[in-house]
């Protein structure tokens, strides 16, 4: 299972999808936001 906070974010992202006109204007955007949230875990699991 997903913890809490990130099935949120996935859902919360979904639904604002709705709201966007133009997803693929934001799509350079929300890759960035996924990479850092990535190496941020990266980095929290190395540190304990």
């Amino acid at each position: 299972l997903m913890p809490i906070n990130i099935s949120l974010g996935l859902i919360f992202g979904g639904l604002l999808t709705a709201c966007v006109k133009d997803r693929e204007e934001w799509e350079p955007f929300w890759s960035g936001v996924f990479a850092s949230n990535s190496i941020w875990m990266l980095v929290r699991a190395m540190i304990g």
